[in-house]
């Protein structure tokens, strides 16, 4: 008996699970990242929103020199961003702002006010 058949049908059995198991978060599926953030700027606009992962990162701000937001952690409900500037949260300068689901943080950037808020994904 010749295990050629048995060889090729495990092959086939796990390049079809392989096809099957949906997109990586990195190939533009969302569905392994329930949270995402939401960056609404305080002058009105169109809110930023990115995923909650580690080392995400987005510019904000118009001009020569964006501010950048990076997700630096994500534990449960909570993540903590850091900024390539100081900004003010709170009354205090401070390099991070940490985002709990369902309080949104508050800081300003240069001239520039923005609301954080720490949100399930949902589909819209």
């Amino acid at each position: 008996m010749s295990r050629t058949p048995f060889a090729l049908v495990a092959v086939m059995l796990l390049l079809a699970l392989t096809a099957c198991g949906g997109a990586e978060p990195d190939e533009g599926g969302t569905s392994g990242y329930p949270f995402r953030l939401r960056i609404e700027p305080g002058a009105g606009g169109d809110p930023v929103k990115l995923l909650a992962v580690e080392g995400q990162s987005v510019d904000l701000g118009a001009g020569d020199e964006p501010h950048t937001l990076t997700v630096e952690t994500v534990e449960g409900d909570t993540a903590t961003v850091t900024t390539s500037e100081p900004v003010t949260s709170d009354g205090a300068e401070v390099s991070h702002v940490t985002v709990t689901k369902g309080e949104p943080v508050t800081f300003t950037a240069g001239d520039e006010q923005w609301t954080v808020t720490y949100e399930e994904m949902s589909v819209e």
